[in-house]
């Protein structure tokens, strides 16, 4: 995901901004299409990993899990890089957020 300081979202370009690895072609192109048909609701980080979250739940593929854990990676000029560690229940409650400076 495109971020700054102020995370400004963006509208991801499939080929360059985007890349999802599923248990199947068809699982990708189902997880890929619900984030982006839904990027637009995305404002902070938590709901980015709400959104995957979500787009992973809307699989029915067996070997996907309802339950998702996700790292996400940000760059302060000030902070340096911090890895945002997010558990999402199969609910789609955020049940954790951790945060790592690395």
């Amino acid at each position: 995901m495109p971020s700054n300081k102020n995370f400004v979202p963006q509208k991801p370009n499939k080929a360059d901004n985007l890349i999802v690895r599923g248990a199947s072609q068809q699982n990708e192109n189902e997880v890929t299409r619900y984030i982006i048909d839904n990027l637009s609701k995305v404002d902070s980080y938590g709901s980015v990993q709400q959104l995957f979250s979500a787009a992973v739940r809307s699989s029915d593929h067996e070997m996907v899990s309802k339950d998702t854990y996700s790292i996400a990676i940000q760059y302060d000029e000030v902070q340096g890089f911090s890895a945002y560690i997010y558990t999402v229940d199969e609910k789609g409650i955020l049940k954790q957020q951790d945060q790592l400076f690395i």
